[in-house]
């Protein structure tokens, strides 16, 4: 809600913010009771264990996970519902009003790219903590389990369940990207930690700051090797606009509301393109074939003008 009252001009730039901070939040409020516990115990010459870190972090790691899934279904369904009963109990309510409430909500795809990074980040932790714990296998096992799991719910809700989601660009991707850094950097401070003979106080410190610019470098070259490349060809619009129902006259509000209030044979009057809807574009897109009738009254219209318009004159001149 705070990223929608923001003020960005784009969804794509909204997501990937709330993307970075739901991300340093979600972390920090899983790996603070440890660093907490940390500092205490050194104030009192004790120290914390890597079995103990790891027990608390498996705890925190299904909590989140089961608490993800049942928001996930229960939060929609309360909403639908209530809307639901809503409209059924009042009898002044519109279908202009109603039916932007009970259409199905957007894919939350920033919000699973943080679940599913959160939850990897404290499987790579307990890696590095203590890779030989019963509870770190566990955890593994059902990271993959849960991945699985997510994979064909996510795939049947985005198809089925949720409504079109489009991005302008895939800043998204990228932004998960980079945050992908620290997942991978703690990960890989196990296996470089037995590197070292006479470890050191600084040695993780030194090995996670490391990794991070080397994962950083890797990412930045893969995206460059993979950005998509835009070839010119020699394809008419009038065929592009063939394939496909959106294009810059139905996805212009402006264009759109002035072909509705002043039409003409010239610039017809025009739906503007909402996912789901392309049939009342017509043509191609419609359930049936209008074009011949289209053309009848058009012609009819080109033979045979309707008279004492001439007088009034354009309607554009009096708005």
């Amino acid at each position: 809600r705070a990223m929608a009252s923001s003020g960005f001009l784009q969804k794509v730039n909204e997501d990937a913010v709330f993307c970075v901070c739901a991300y340093c939040t979600t972390v920090v409020n899983s790996v603070a009771p440890l660093a907490i516990a940390v500092i205490v115990a050194s104030a009192d010459r004790v120290t914390v264990t890597g079995p103990l870190a790891v027990g608390w972090l498996f705890q925190v790691l299904w909590i989140c996970m089961l608490v993800t899934e049942l928001c996930g279904c229960l939060v929609p369904a309360w909403r639908y519902w209530s809307v639901y009963f809503w409209v059924r109990q009042s009898r002044y309510v519109s279908v202009r009003e109603a039916e932007p409430l009970m259409a199905s909500p957007e894919f939350p795809m920033a919000t699973r790219y943080v679940d599913l990074l959160h939850d990897v980040t404290l499987v790579c932790a307990m890696i590095a903590v203590d890779s030989t714990s019963l509870y770190t296998v566990c955890a593994q096992g059902l990271l993959l389990f849960y991945c699985l799991y997510v994979y064909f719910f996510d795939k049947y809700a985005f198809l089925r369940i949720n409504r079109h989601t489009h991005y302008t660009s895939s800043k998204l991707d990228t932004t998960v990207h980079y945050l992908f850094v620290f997942p991978m950097s703690t990960l890989f401070i196990c296996p470089l930690q037995r590197l070292v003979v006479q470890p050191e106080p600084w040695a993780s410190i030194a090995i996670f700051v490391g990794n991070v610019a080397l994962v950083l470098l890797v990412a930045r070259l893969c995206q460059k090797c993979c950005e998509p490349r835009r070839e010119l060809s020699d394809i008419p619009y009038v065929e592009v606009a063939s394939l496909m129902p959106y294009n810059f006259f139905n996805t212009n509000p402006v264009h759109v509301m002035r072909t509705f209030h002043f039409p003409s044979i010239v610039v017809p009057p025009i739906y503007p393109y909402v996912p789901g809807k392309e049939y009342l574009h017509g043509g191609q897109f419609a359930d049936y074939d209008d074009s011949i009738r289209l053309r009848e009254t058009l012609m009819l219209l080109a033979k045979t003008p309707l008279k004492g318009f001439e007088e009034v004159g354009n309607p554009q001149d009096f708005a």
